[in-house]
């Protein structure tokens, strides 16, 4: 049965749309990793000082005042002048808290200032290599949140500059309406073999395996992401995301046990707490997959591939695995990326699968590789790759896993479906 999609054959990726994309994106990055790096540096950081390393002593406090500060707006922030004594030598300075960071509510502001009374001694905390700096108040505060908020920006323009790398484009086109509608799929084309036909079909993604022979088989296929990718991206992204969380929830816990418990940091933090534990058992659910199932590897008689073509699969499971079952499956997938509002969607469906091979109740022993070869049968009429700015078919091979007492697995292998020949089209 063929399979139709709405889009348009024009291509909308190129070049300039990659450049412009990267620019953009690069953008976003830089100004926030330039704000992150400001707050971090010197709203973070000296916090995270004063919670950790100050030294507790006695001052006596001076004067106090409220500073405005005009920018775009008014805001305020408390300091109170105190006067103590480090290893006999005496310090004046006006400080509060080691953020130094100005908010609007003069009244906030006036309420903290009452709590202390000039001419009597409160604890201080100074820095114990800098004697000079010191705070009247640790803890946590919000604002020691302020360095999270930039990372959106950081994390939007690095996946925006890799995705216009890899060919995305930055402005996307907003269907009629978010249902999957009919594309023309018939088209002539010239014969099977090499990549000099796809000029004709700009739209169809070129995928050349003549670098990639196979040892049974005339082409190695490769995998969408290899396993050892998936386990180092998650793991480094594991350990950026649980770094960052850590240090607050270090902060909600000692809040907690010197009695002076944080509910709205400890609160706030639940979600992120989540997530990162989340991070955690993906990462170690990849691990066994990529240390316990073993390599995985298929090849194909010839590529790229046509409407009712017949072609030869070979596939290789390695690993020391009690498989209760294993498949091969030709897969279709459609997607459409389209706009509601300012958020941008993409709905991606499996609109065609065919088992190709399926074995069941097998042992895979260590240093011998279950082999097999299936054969791969396009169905006629079937609608080719194409690849727009926001319009996809993709076509692949999917081998899927059921391990025994081990986590499955499912590797993907693309490949490109041609259009169909303009004799194919008339019979």
């Amino acid at each position: 049965m063929p399979i139709h999609f709405r889009g348009k054959s024009k291509r909308k990726t190129g070049p300039k749309t990659r450049v412009g994309g990267c620019l953009f994106f690069g953008f976003f990055f830089l100004i926030g990793s330039a704000v992150f790096t400001g707050f971090f540096w010197g709203v973070f950081l000296p916090a995270w000082r004063a919670n950790t390393k100050y030294v507790e002593g006695r001052c006596v406090v001076l004067d106090k005042r409220i500073v405005e500060i005009r920018d775009d707006g008014t805001t305020y922030r408390p300091e109170i002048h105190i006067k103590y004594t480090v290893s006999g030598r005496e310090f004046q300075i006006w400080t509060y808290d080691a953020a130094k960071v100005s908010s609007s509510g003069r009244a906030g502001k006036q309420n903290i200032l009452d709590q202390f009374t000039v001419g009597k001694e409160y604890p201080c905390w100074h820095d114990p290599d800098d004697p000079s700096k010191a705070v009247l108040v640790r803890g946590f505060s919000w604002t020691m949140l302020l360095p999270l908020f930039p990372l959106i920006f950081v994390v939007i323009g690095l996946v925006g500059m890799v995705y216009s790398l890899r060919g995305g484009s930055t402005k996307e086109r907003k269907p009629a309406d978010s249902d999957f509608g009919s594309f023309d799929a018939t088209a002539p084309a010239g014969q099977s073999g090499g990549g000099s036909e796809l000029v004709e079909f700009p739209t169809v993604p070129v995928k050349d395996l003549s670098d990639q022979p196979g040892k049974t088989l005339k082409y190695r296929l490769s995998p969408s992401i290899s396993p050892g990718c998936a386990l180092i991206g998650i793991l480094v992204g594991g350990i950026f995301w649980n770094g960052m969380v850590s240090v607050f929830v270090t902060l909600a816990v000692r809040s907690h046990l010197a009695g002076k418990p944080e509910w709205f940091l400890t609160i706030f933090l639940i979600p992120f707490v989540l997530i990162g534990i989340g991070i955690v058992f993906a990462f170690f659910r990849q691990l066994l997959v990529t240390t316990g199932v073993g390599p995985t590897e298929a090849e194909i008689s010839d590529h790229p591939l046509r409407p009712g073509g017949a072609y030869q699969l070979f596939v290789s499971q390695s690993g020391n695995l009690q498989m209760n079952d294993l498949r091969v499956l030709l897969v279709c997938e459609e997607a459409a990326t389209y706009r509601q509002g300012t958020s941008t969607s993409t709905d991606t469906r499996r609109v065609f699968e065919q088992e190709l091979f399926r074995n069941e109740a097998f042992e895979i022993q260590k240093g011998l590789p279950y082999e097999t070869r299936c054969e791969l049968l396009v169905p006629p009429g079937a609608m080719h790759s194409f690849e727009v700015s926001n319009n996809k078919i993709k076509w692949k091979i999917v081998i899927a896993g059921d391990v025994a007492g081990w986590p499955n697995f499912e590797r993907d292998y693309p490949v490109v479906v041609l259009p169909a020949s303009a004799a194919e089209n008339s019979a």
